[in-house]
């Protein structure tokens, strides 16, 4: 049981130690666009405000979630390395399966969002379909 014990610590404090990075990041850009921020008639948000908050919030999403994957599938591959169980090894086989086609969706919208937004937020793009305002 010790032996367990001191495997679920080390798992837990590398999760931590990676997600640590996530505050610096957090602390770096705001998640909020400025206009949000300010009070009065000049702070009116504009449609490239809307799409920079939904893409800060699916980008600090993915920065949040890429370590706990990547410690769970660490987690997985140690159980499944570790015990002779076959119980136990097929749980951590669907438990990789499962984490590792979660950050394929996660990643692939990522990439989809990304290059929307890029082609959203393009001032050629914006000229040639006027948005009311």
């Amino acid at each position: 049981m010790v032996h367990k014990h001191k495997i679920k610590k080390l798992l837990a404090f590398t999760t931590l130690l990676l997600a640590l990075p996530i505050f610096a990041i957090a602390a770096e850009a705001p998640l909020v666009p400025e206009c949000a921020r300010v009070s009065g008639p000049e702070s009116e948000c504009k449609w490239e405000d809307l799409v920079t908050l939904i893409d800060n919030i699916i980008d600090y999403v993915i920065i949040t979630a890429v370590p706990f994957g990547t410690a769970v599938i660490a987690y997985a591959g140690l159980i499944y390395a570790k015990t002779g169980i076959a119980d136990k090894k097929a749980n951590a086989k669907k438990m990789l399966i499962m984490v590792c086609t979660g950050m394929a969706v996660m990643l692939g919208a990522w990439i989809i969002i990304n290059t929307l937004t890029g082609v959203l937020l393009n001032p050629e793009f914006q000229e040639a379909i006027p948005i009311e305002k």
